[in-house]
């Protein structure tokens, strides 16, 4: 019985014409030409059906296995739906499958990588058998989009033609829809992605929101780790729905997050590490995305945006002040290298963000870091000593604030400021760690303070409207950033680490956080330059 079903469904098949003569992997339509598949020929979607002995057959004999010859080929031209860009690096190739020498700039392939899938049984009793190519994803210069593949190679036995038996014949590769089904309930992390980003719409379809110069991070209550910046570079991406190209200017942001997923709008962290050095005490930062999407509602005719973000904040002391996090040796945004140290050192990497370090104590002046997120802690030179949740609610262009006294948990006291005021009264020279001067305590106008002992900490964000402006039907809109573009704003509060960090910075407590950003929103086929 069950080589007669084998049969019907071989002759079902053999009627088929191939689906194309080469395999894109199965990834989302805006990602599927950055990593494709030569040498093979889809039978349907997903699926690689070869007779033992047939062309197919890269040993041209009978033997008893197929011989599966393919080449990988990136930054390819031959999907409508998908703009090709520079490949930073292949990651988790299971197969071992040659790649091309990354970065990939320009239409290029690797060498031809023979995959053999060997029959079940022998002689008259051979029964077909299949592999399982899961997990090469071709990750891109300057964003976290990746091309997730997965495809099967089917090996039956001679004179069966195409069949798909071993799938036990079952539909889910009759589709795309099914394709992307049976990646979600792979044994590999599920996928996440949301196909909302690439509907083919008049209106927006996704929006990216980048950290510019001119940032500013304030944490906890002693006002020693204040005035900070953050690496330019750090993204939120977000898919956009709800809106439209000319009478809603509203769009509901819901940007998926790599947590436990294959591929995502987000990559696990929010941008790189961040190198924050004061009171003698090295911390490297890693942020990364909790569990979920991060949410949020803009208005594309006003500029006013409203954030929901979760993130788990990694604090990492540093054996040496002068590397306080891992570097990238990408001399500039976008440049690739490898990392100098930490848990992937000497690997590939690509620069995402560049900060300068300067600090009182100890003396440092001006100390270039360039940043990855390939490029995180975990080596012996730096210790995990907590791992903090701190919610962004909302990260806003409007005004956030924390009510005083005291407005976080477990937090000691408001400021260092004694029996001095807290005024927002700071030197007229820019902070030497780089970040804004916001209140100042009366009697030390160096030392930096949050007035929650007869206020509240109070950040203001800033609107922009991004050009060409609504409901002018040109894609991309973008708006400048830095000073004179929109800037979000939060307050939160911080948990204690239970280490040295907690002395100096005075946590827990509370952080404030204003962040300019570079906006572009983006339709299918126009993409953000």
């Amino acid at each position: 019985m069950l080589r007669l079903v084998g049969f019907a469904v071989a002759l079902l098949l053999a009627a088929n014409a191939p689906a194309s003569g080469r395999v894109g992997g199965g990834s989302l339509p805006a990602t599927d030409c950055f990593a494709e598949f030569d040498g093979i020929t889809e039978t349907t979607p997903g699926v690689v059906v070869c007779a033992d002995g047939d062309p197919c057959d890269g040993d041209g004999t009978a033997n008893g296995a197929c011989e599966f010859r393919i080449t990988v080929c990136a930054f390819q031209l031959d999907r409508p739906a998908c703009t090709p860009v520079p490949i930073r690096r292949f990651d988790r190739n299971g197969r071992h499958l040659a790649v091309p020498p990354v970065p990939v700039t320009e239409p290029r392939c690797g060498a031809t990588t023979s995959v053999r899938v060997p029959l079940r049984g022998k002689g008259t009793r051979q029964r077909a058998s299949r592999k399982v190519l899961v997990g090469l994803r071709a990750r891109a210069i300057g964003s976290p989009a990746a091309d997730v593949n997965r495809f099967e190679l089917h090996c039956v036995p001679p004179g069966q033609g195409p069949t798909t038996s071993s799938v036990s014949t079952s539909s889910t590769s009759t589709s795309t829809t099914s394709t992307s089904t049976s990646l979600t309930t792979s044994t590999t992390a599920p996928m996440i992605c949301d196909p909302q980003c690439w509907r083919d719409s008049a209106g927006p379809a996704q929006l990216d929101l980048t950290v510019t110069t001119g940032s500013d991070l304030d944490v906890g209550w002693t006002g020693t780790y204040h005035d900070f910046q953050l690496p330019a570079g750090n993204t939120f991406r977000f898919c956009v729905s709800g809106c439209d190209a000319t009478t809603n200017p509203v769009c509901r942001l819901s940007g998926s997050t790599a947590v436990g997923a294959e591929c995502s709008l987000n990559g696990p962290t929010f941008g790189p590490p961040a190198p924050l050095i004061a009171g003698g005490v090295p911390v490297c930062v890693v942020n990364k995305f909790s569990q979920g999407a991060i949410t949020g509602e803009a208005n594309l005719a006003t500029g006013q945006i409203s954030a929901h973000v979760d993130l788990v904040t990694e604090v990492w002391t540093s054996s040496s002040a002068t590397k306080v996090c891992p570097r990238c040796s990408g001399a500039v945004i976008g440049a690739s290298g490898t990392c100098d140290s930490g848990s992937r050192k000497n690997q590939a990497c690509w620069t995402e963000g560049v900060v300068t370090v300067s600090s009182n104590n100890p003396p440092i002046a001006s100390d270039v870091y360039e940043l990855s997120s390939d490029c995180l802690p975990g080596d012996l030179a730096h210790q995990l000593v907590s791992r903090l949740p701190v919610v962004l609610d909302p990260l806003t262009t409007e005004t956030t604030s924390l009510v005083g006294p005291r407005p976080c948990p477990g937090q000691t006291l408001d400021d260092a400021c004694g029996d001095a005021a807290c005024v927002e009264s700071c030197p007229a020279v820019p902070p030497l760690k780089g970040g804004v001067h916001q209140f100042c305590c009366d009697d030390a106008r160096q030392s930096p303070c949050f007035p929650t002992k007869t206020g509240s900490i109070v950040r203001v964000g800033q609107r922009e409207v991004p050009e060409p402006a609504w409901p002018d039907p040109g894609y991309p809109k973008v708006g400048v950033g830095s000073a004179d573009g929109a800037h979000l704003a939060g307050t939160y509060c911080m948990g204690q680490t239970f280490s040295t960090v907690d002395r100096v910075s005075g946590l827990p407590g509370p952080g404030a956080i204003v962040l300019p950003v570079r906006q572009c929103w983006s339709q299918l086929g126009r993409t953000c330059p």
